[in-house]
């Protein structure tokens, strides 16, 4: 049996077992499986199918790893169309070999996609006969995209360690300390943070499943005394199982603000200690931590009193609004679309009732409850950030694309302190706190409104041999280029005729046209010339000149796109019609006939 194939007795199981109760707005069962299993820094993650497979999931979590390097690596099988009709198990198992001659790694871990799963191939049978070939753990991950959304394929890749790597080896030692973390990715380094709480209160992490992990202490996790689930939603299945097979009882926690990492660990404690000492070095630590807080956050003392709309998921959902409420924050607003009921519950024993907890978590709702209760800042995952650009809303991000690190402690005041920057960035009146019965006028916030050129030229990237000129001084394009570099990471066509003071009093056309031909010598055969503000206030006519320039084998087309009359959007948008207009209406009519 198919390793997604789930029989009627585990749905109702997994049902009663804290589930998300969303479908859409999701990744797939595929990135849900890579989001797992792709933190074991010393195991290959081989995804078998197309390369853009690899490619659209490549870094789609900021986990971070000093136990490998695996996981910031990219490995694809890259079937082609004759691979999927001959078949892909020879192409599969040559690259396989060469992963194992060439990379040496503890296990390699085997991906189907939408493409694989499609065909019906045996992944197990193939998993079993390469593992047997090469003398290395090869293993099967069935969890093709289409299957559901990224929540199951967290839990299919949650059976996949149960099935084919925990219990598989004996650790080299254990003692009655030992637990295992479970759930936690090590985003930005958190578990880092929990790593050296938990360690000083006495307790020896024996398997991190999965962040900053290596291969082989998954396989020994059967050992441990407690597993501690520090997202129940992702990876509960593990704990449900191994209590099952091992007799191992699980708790969950949350090591997000500072009442949630302190009873995490006292329920560590009171679960593990035998004789109290464990219990008095935990008090020990709490104290002294809390004491050290509580000093470091009189920097923040302006936090207290501000309203926050949170949209997060997960244990998030419930923990970040203790998170907040340790900072003083008021939670006015909670998405509850990536929640279980359970979480739910929860959230609403730490809110107020007057706060909103809403499921519809589209933008527009987001906003209409922003502005119905007069939040201070919106607090979510990445997909909402240029909500909050846009409207000039305060934001932080808290999903997994983000480079802070908020758990424990030392978390809780790298998210004040971002807090704290955000209200600043966006504050009117730089960082002074105004009543909010004051009305003052004030100018429109529109931090990353880009030019239109930009967009422009990004339309005009993928057509073969054509050049974006801006007609404009040097600093837009250096600047433009530097931030689509940044942005594609890739080299970026684009030059510029380097208006100085001299043409702009003088005129530039000259210039142009001399830049025109020059680039019509090297081989281009279409010059897209972009002019901006510069050029428009001048009140320059250039059509004339550049109609002059253009023949049978030479286009030259004009994209004008002042900054003051649109954006990024609207660069594109008239790039794309002034291509367009270069073909003649009889071959687009003979064109739309033929298809």
């Amino acid at each position: 049996m198919n390793t997604y194939t789930i029989n009627k007795k585990n749905e109702e199981e997994i049902r009663h077992h804290r589930v998300c109760r969303s479908r859409g707005g999701e990744s797939c069962a595929f990135d849900g499986a890579m989001i797992v299993l792709q933190p074991i820094a010393d195991a290959v993650h081989l995804v078998h199918g197309p390369i853009s497979c690899c490619a659209n999931s490549w870094e789609g979590r900021g986990t971070i790893s000093n136990r490998g390097f695996f996981h910031k690596r990219g490995f694809t099988s890259d079937l082609r169309e004759l691979d999927l009709i001959v078949g892909s198990e020879q192409r599969l198992m040559e690259v396989i070999e060469e992963i194992a001659i060439k990379t040496n790694p503890e296990a390699i871990f085997v991906y189907s996609t939408c493409v694989t799963g499609l065909l019906g191939e045996d992944l197990e049978r193939f998993c079993i006969n390469a593992q047997r070939k090469i003398g290395l753990d090869i293993i099967p991950v069935n969890a093709p995209g289409f299957i559901g959304p990224k929540n199951l394929g967290n839990r299919i890749a949650g059976e996949v360690l149960i099935n084919y790597v925990i219990g598989r080896e004996e650790p080299p030692f254990t003692n009655e300390n030992d637990i295992n973390i479970i759930g936690d990715y090590n985003i930005a380094g958190e578990q880092y943070f929990i790593e050296t709480l938990l360690e000083e209160a006495g307790f020896r992490i024996l398997s991190r499943i999965t962040g900053n992990s290596k291969y082989r202490e998954i396989k020994w996790a059967h050992r441990a005394k407690l597993n501690v689930i520090i997202c129940s939603r992702a990876l509960v299945n593990i704990g449900i199982e191994m209590e099952k097979k091992y007799g191992i009882p699980y708790i969950e926690a949350s090591f997000y603000g500072s009442t949630e990492t302190a009873n995490a660990l006292r329920n560590i404690a009171r679960y593990i200690d035998k004789n109290g000492s464990l219990t008095e070095r935990v008090e020990r630590i709490i104290l002294r931590e809390e004491n050290e807080l509580s000093d470091q956050m009189m920097r923040f003392r302006d936090l207290i009193g501000k309203r926050a709309v949170l949209y997060t998921g997960g244990v998030k959902s419930w923990s970040m609004v203790s998170a907040l409420k340790d900072l003083g924050i008021q939670v006015v607003g909670v998405g509850t679309k990536k929640s279980t009921y359970e979480d739910e519950e929860k959230i609403k024993e730490l809110v107020s009732k007057d706060c909103s907890v809403f499921d519809d978590t589209s933008p527009a709702n987001i906003l209409k409850i922003i502005k119905e209760k007069e939040a201070d800042i919106l607090i979510a995952g990445g997909r909402n950030l240029y909500l909050g650009i846009k409207k000039g809303i305060p934001f932080v991000d808290v999903n997994q694309e983000r480079h802070r690190a908020y758990s424990g402690y030392r978390g809780l005041l790298n998210l004040a302190e971002d807090i704290s920057r955000a209200l600043k960035f966006y504050s009117k009146d730089k960082g002074k706190i105004v009543p909010r019965s004051i009305k003052l006028k004030r100018a429109p916030v529109d931090p990353l409104k880009n030019s239109p050129f930009v967009g422009a030229v990004m339309a005009l990237q993928g057509v073969d041999r054509t050049l974006p000129l801006l007609h404009t001084a040097q600093g837009c394009n250096f600047l433009g280029k530097v931030l689509l570099i940044k942005h594609f990471r890739e080299p970026i066509v684009m030059a510029t005729t380097k208006l100085f003071s001299e043409e702009v009093i003088m005129g530039g056309e000259e210039k142009l046209k001399s830049s025109i031909l020059n680039f019509k010598k090297k081989g281009a055969q279409l010059v897209a010339v972009i002019t901006g503000a510069l050029s428009h206030m001048r009140g320059e006519n250039l059509e004339p000149l550049l109609a002059t320039l253009s023949d049978e084998s030479f286009k030259v087309i004009h994209i004008p796109v002042p900054d003051y009359e649109g954006s990024l959007e609207f660069g594109y948008a008239e790039a794309v019609n002034r291509i367009l207009s270069l073909i003649p209406d009889r071959d687009y009519k003979k064109k739309k006939r033929d298809r």
